[in-house]
């Protein structure tokens, strides 16, 4: 190794953690760069189907050095024991002995862990979908056997994706054990009415038990204690509820959230640190990159991919592009024969149509089959994963922009309009949208008819403030609701503004801004008939 050869170490070979690497040795020459991978175990761990070898399903093993046959990945086998950012060095530990790593360039990729310290007992008696010790699913693989021949209870904790496919993959694979899920809200309100009925009709078909609002106080050898007070006798307990990041980073006094997530900013760098990349369920990024981050497999991938990426770009003296994403879908396993999947995109929030039965299952199946075989795809065709939502992020930075930019803007706001009929129906369902540089709509109520009528309106920036369309005089019901709904969504936009009346030339200035359904709008209404009802109503007032 030559001393301009920068040493990148890699902690965890998980979902983002080795795709990070194969695709980061895919994309620099071996001697630009020396590349270490470390993990605790030799072979990569599908997580998501961790429910599936619990109940003894045959996993295929996939070896990491099999993954990374053909690269310049020297691979490590040992636990991360220590970090040292002052040093930058890394302590591993394997068989008793303690050897040290030094690095230029540390990415922090060690995933999540089920929370077993929040809830009493859960460290000592309960069962975690973890895939070695005492309490893993390879002690799942010969208790649940056991427990079904004497017709076991078995308690699920944990109302997320995680909880729903363990109860569902116990119920159908042991058919004589009594499934229960316990979960301290509502079963399924994370996705919406529709998937939250079909996963409980679906746990219902298979014999599981749901007790949801129920939280769980305390986990001990015969059962669970609720908030109640009551106890749920068990035979076995599974922990599935909650997920933190290790407890290293916090421990080396990086900066951490409350889930010992490592923040990072969109370039995948931790704060204050540029030197330490973190990707997967370890990272947090402190600027949303187009959309709220979750823990998820899909999630750890885009981070362990562009991770790899931005590393590429600053070791090539090129500047990096910030992380942006988009959610697509999800699929929820429901047994060995059903599931339910939907499109997320672009915010992680179920949109119909569902897709459920087999179908779905195979779907299912294929999607996280297709996670665990991306890192080999990419050793050998660097570059092949991509995404949805990489322009995301520069949209939701300029509307930033905006919003700072309007909430600095101090002034009066012109208000004109125009109104109709045939546009309410249309206009009623753009209505609330909040006041900006823009097209805009406003929703008010008819004080003698009861109707609610919307109005479009276009919001054009001045030298003053705003000018908001509305072509009647202020004497009349109509105008004053529009002008009073035109308030006061301008007070909930953050600004200060007062609305006043308009000049017939200010009018006259505004009326080019309109686009949209507003052009189409102001020929139908005419502008002779607004002058009309203008003077008028000047005229009332002169005379007032």
């Amino acid at each position: 190794m030559t001393p301009a050869q920068p040493r990148i170490v890699v902690l965890g070979a998980g979902y983002a953690g080795l795709l990070f690497t194969t695709r980061l040795a895919g994309q620099i020459a071996p001697q630009d760069a020396q590349i270490t991978l470390v993990n605790e175990s030799a072979t990569f761990t599908e997580r998501l189907r961790l429910h599936q070898f619990a109940t003894n399903q045959t996993i295929p093993p996939r070896p990491i050095a099999e993954t990374l046959r053909g690269t310049s990945v020297r691979f490590e086998l040992g636990r991360v024991a220590r970090l040292d950012p002052e040093a930058r060095t890394v302590h591993i530990r394997e068989d008793g002995q303690t050897r040290v790593l030094a690095y230029d360039y540390l990415v922090y990729a060690l995933g999540s862990l089920t929370d077993r310290q929040r809830v009493p007992g859960v460290a000592e008696h309960a069962y975690t979908l973890v895939p070695r010790g005492p309490l893993s699913a390879a002690a799942l693989r010969e208790r649940l056997p056991e427990l079904a021949t004497r017709h076991g209870r078995v308690l699920v904790a944990g109302g997320g994706a995680t909880g729903i496919e363990t109860a569902a993959e116990f119920a159908t694979a042991y058919p004589c054990l009594h499934v229960r899920l316990v979960t301290d809200g509502t079963l399924g309100q994370a996705w919406g009415k529709g998937v939250a009925a079909y996963v409980r009709r679906s746990l219902t078909r298979s014999g599981v038990t749901i007790d949801d609002e129920t939280l769980i106080t305390a986990v001990r050898a015969d059962g669970v204690v609720t908030a109640a007070g009551s106890v749920i006798p068990a035979d076995l307990v599974i922990w599935t509820g909650g997920f933190v990041a290790p407890t290293l980073a916090r421990e080396a006094g990086l900066p951490v959230n409350a889930r010992d997530q490592l923040v990072i900013d969109p370039y995948m760098r931790v704060l204050d640190h540029p030197e330490i990349y973190a990707v997967g369920d370890a990272a947090a990024p402190r600027e949303e990159p187009g959309v709220p981050v979750r823990m998820s497999a899909f999630t750890a991938q885009i981070l362990g991919a562009h991770g790899a990426d931005a590393l590429a770009d600053v070791l090539r003296g090129r500047p990096p592009k910030p992380l942006s994403l988009a959610y697509v879908g999800q699929g929820i396993a429901l047994g060995r024969a059903d599931a339910i999947g939907f499109n997320s995109y672009p915010r992680d929030k179920p949109h119909r149509p569902y897709f459920t039965g087999r179908l779905a299952w195979w779907f299912r199946e294929y999607g996280t089959r297709y996670l665990a075989s991306l890192p080999g795809i990419e050793r050998s065709r660097p570059g092949f994963y991509t995404w949805l939502g990489k322009g995301r992020y520069a949209a939701a930075r300029r509307r930033r922009e905006r919003g700072a930019a309007t909430q600095a803007r101090r002034g009066t706001v012109l208000v004109f309009g125009i109104g109709g009929r045939l546009l309410n129906p249309l206009m009623a369902r753009l209505a609330g949208q909040r006041v900006a540089p823009g097209f805009a709509v406003v929703s008010h109520r008819g004080r003698r008819s009861g109707r609610v009528y919307a109005t479009p309106v276009v919001v054009r920036p001045t030298a003053d403030g705003f000018v908001i369309p509305l072509p009647f005089g202020e004497r009349t019901d109509w105008y004053r609701n529009v002008r009073a709904a035109a308030e006061g969504m301008i007070r909930w936009n953050g600004a200060d503004y007062r609305v006043v009346e308009p000049r017939l030339e200010e009018w006259a200035s505004a009326r080019p801004a309109f686009h949209g359904v507003a052009r189409v709008a102001v020929p139908l209404l005419g502008i002779r008939r607004f002058v009309h009802l203008r003077r008028a109503a000047l005229a009332e007032r002169g005379a007032a």
